[in-house]
């Protein structure tokens, strides 16, 4: 039997122009059991506005910080745990838009260049989906609503609605990176690498379609 092998997936939020990073990672095995975890703030916090532009998130992250839920630190700090991870689990870094997560996380000093493996997350549910009897029935189906150019109306292999359709979880975006980490996107992580669906994919399908077809007319 070979060496166990553990995922260390993780997630970002921002806001353009503001000098803070949120970061949350976990550290898997191939079952989505939890191993270790991190959920920080790096930067000047007194700028957090919410996506509204008021700045109540600036209590409410300092609630989260002082419950512990979430800890205000630095990239060299965050670069020090990512290290002994790294020693401990060799893990293969996984993240929903992996290059565009990393870019945002290493304009601030935060440096993956430890993790030899990496993964996109969203890349791999693409791969399990596309293929698929169910993706290719979705196509059919769509294929009636389709736009003046003849393509489809409905793109489902965004990071979003790839989750919904999976796995049937959904991304909030007030939410803690590190709630939308493990109630997103491990169970994302869980059903792409045991290649099964949550149940009532066909219905999410088909919810998605109609809406779509709704929004375009």
């Amino acid at each position: 039997m070979g060496a166990k092998k553990y995922y260390a997936i993780f997630d970002s939020k921002s806001q353009a122009n503001q000098p803070w990073l949120e970061i949350a990672l976990i550290v898997v095995d191939a079952s989505g059991q939890i191993h270790n975890k991190m959920a920080v703030i790096c930067g000047d916090i007194s700028a957090l506005k919410t996506y509204d532009g008021s700045c109540s998130a600036l209590s409410q992250y300092k609630a989260r910080i002082d419950s512990e839920d979430l800890f205000h630190t630095t990239a060299k700090a965050v670069n020090t745990w990512l290290l002994q991870v790294n020693g401990k689990y060799s893990p293969t870094l996984m993240a929903p838009g992996l290059n565009i997560n990393m870019k945002r996380c290493e304009a601030i000093g935060v440096d993956f260049s430890c993790f030899k493996n990496k993964e996109c997350l969203i890349d791999s549910a693409r791969d399990f989906l596309i293929p698929s009897k169910i993706f290719k029935s979705f196509l059919k189906i769509n294929h009636e609503y389709a736009n003046a150019f003849g393509n489809c109306e409905t793109d489902i292999t965004t990071a979003h609605l790839l989750a919904k359709v999976i796995s049937n979880c959904e991304v909030g975006l007030p939410d803690l990176a590190l709630i939308n980490v493990v109630n997103v996107w491990l169970p994302l992580f869980v059903s792409v690498k045991a290649k099964k669906y949550s149940p009532g994919v066909e219905d999410r399908l088909q919810k998605i379609t109609a809406n779509s077809h709704q929004e375009n007319t």
